[in-house]
């Protein structure tokens, strides 16, 4: 299957929206994706036989100069601040990250920092705040950027997240 999910995606660069559930990788062939706008990745979730997705990272590339919405696991965000520098993502505006009251403290402390430093990012969808930790890192992203909106979502596996990153009605 993902041998056969990288063969078609080398094909598909007019692509502008990729939704990956279950997938065992970031695609190496995502980097040829130069017209993407909205990518969601849910990678190895609930499957024990695909790799956590917080263990991945997303590859760096042209692609990421026309992401405007990025819907992935904390781990991969926090492993890919480098790649999602605000050089690199000019148009990224939202990212929703489901999940993220799983991760550590620490983790969830970095995305904060992170987004409130993105100077082009508007809105961040998290699940929840479960920490006094993380509590008053979110107070201090929000009083680094006042315009960052945060977006409190169920955090349920059940799409909620994918499925708001096509809302076209919805105005962002």
């Amino acid at each position: 299957m993902a041998a056969a999910t990288e063969a078609s995606l080398v094909h598909l660069t007019g692509l502008t929206q990729l939704v990956l559930n279950a997938a065992p990788a970031v695609p190496s062939a995502l980097t040829s994706l130069t017209n993407l706008a909205r990518f969601s990745f849910k990678g190895g979730s609930g499957r024990t036989h695909l790799p956590a997705p917080d263990s991945l990272q997303l590859p760096g590339g042209a692609w990421l100069a026309g992401l405007q919405l990025l819907c992935a696991p904390g781990g991969m965000v926090a492993a890919s601040f480098e790649e999602l520098a605000p050089e690199a993502t000019p148009r990224l505006h939202t990212v929703h990250i489901p999940g993220f009251s799983e991760q550590p403290p620490p983790v969830q402390a970095r995305i904060l920092d992170w987004a409130s430093r993105h100077p082009g990012l508007r809105r961040l969808e998290i699940n929840a705040v479960v920490s006094e930790g993380t509590l008053r890192a979110l107070v201090a992203a929000m009083d680094r950027k006042p315009a960052l909106a945060v977006g409190f979502g169920s955090g349920r596996g059940d799409g909620l997240y994918a499925s708001q990153l096509w809302p076209e009605a919805e105005p962002v």
